[in-house]
């Protein structure tokens, strides 16, 4: 615990001290992208001190942004839903105010909303996911009462993710199946692609399905030209090859993300660049593993992205 807090307080010293950081200009899904990656990032070069909705809001702080940005993706339509802008302000009381005067959808939503204010918080605290189940269990019951596939999927979506936070592996993997073989009856690709990814990123890193379930949904994507969520996917899937001493495919799934990052406009790609130059430091290469470390440092100072700038410059 007291490595977290080192970790945050040091995080929180270089807030202040590269006060420039700001936003890149770019749509929704690659500010996404570049929460997500961030985040990831950071999770992985605190070796295990900082979890990943720890890193969410540390991505999320830096960029000007609220938490929910981070796991809002499913049930967010493009406009707030009624009340959540008091859940991110953590008014509770005057959500639950608005969720007793909404109905149906717009109900459903807000219930989404506060359970994963809840499921996503930083740390580990059983009040949390206490609080969580509440409004969770709730949301599927709303949906499955409404009857619209869209409601029930991201109710199920999100109790089958409280199911892996909690520990139940078994049960998360039970839902999220259940889920995925819902939507390929209703031959709704885009929904399909999304409960696979969902239950590929929450699988256990060692289960055989994880892999296979990440590769079907990056094809799904792939074929709706998703380019942003084939990315996050293929992070995802390196970093199985990656842990399981599977280098150089690691290696060329970076070049990959690399390559696709620069053909969509997406500017930071110093979080794909860093691991490279880390791959190519194993491999004994370090003409590549310098040509990759300056890299980073450019397009780091180039997006004023400074958020991890002394792992940048230390590389």
């Amino acid at each position: 615990m007291k490595a977290i807090y080192l970790f945050i307080f040091m995080m929180a010293l270089s807030f202040q001290s590269y006060s420039q950081t700001k936003s890149a200009t770019y749509d929704v899904k690659k500010k996404r992208l570049q929460i997500k990656s961030t985040a990831m990032y950071l999770s992985s070069v605190s070796q295990g001190t900082i979890d990943i909705d720890s890193a969410m809001v540390l991505a999320c702080t830096a960029n000007k942004l609220p938490v929910s940005f981070s796991y809002d993706e499913g049930y967010n339509e493009g406009k707030p839903v009624s009340g959540s802008e008091m859940v991110d302000q953590n008014n509770i009381s005057g959500a639950l105010k608005v969720l007793s005067k909404i109905e149906k959808a717009d109900r459903i939503k807000l219930l989404l909303h506060l359970g994963s204010h809840y499921l996503f918080k930083s740390g580990e605290k059983k009040e949390d996911l206490k609080n969580a189940f509440l409004y969770i269990n709730q949301a599927v019951e709303a949906s499955n009462s409404l009857g619209i596939l869209k409601w029930e999927n991201q109710s199920k979506l999100l109790l089958a993710k409280y199911y892996a936070k909690a520990g139940n592996l078994t049960e998360s993997k039970k839902i999220f199946s259940n889920v995925v073989n819902e939507n390929r009856k209703s031959n709704d690709k885009k929904a399909l692609a999304e409960a696979l990814y969902n239950k590929g990123s929450y699988l256990a890193i060692d289960d055989p399905d994880k892999e296979k379930t990440l590769a079907e949904a990056r094809l799904l994507y792939k074929s709706l030209k998703e380019k942003e969520l084939e990315i996050e996917i293929l992070m995802k899937i390196l970093t199985i090859h990656f842990w399981a001493g599977n280098i150089d495919l690691a290696e060329k799934e970076l070049l990959e993300i690399y390559k696709t990052q620069k053909q969509i406009g997406f500017r930071h790609t110093h979080y794909t660049t860093a691991p490279l130059t880390f791959i190519y430091n194993i491999k004994n290469n370090p003409k590549k593993a310098l040509f990759y470390a300056i890299e980073s440092v450019e397009t780091m100072e180039a997006t004023q992205d400074f958020i991890c700038a002394d792992n940048f410059y230390l590389h």
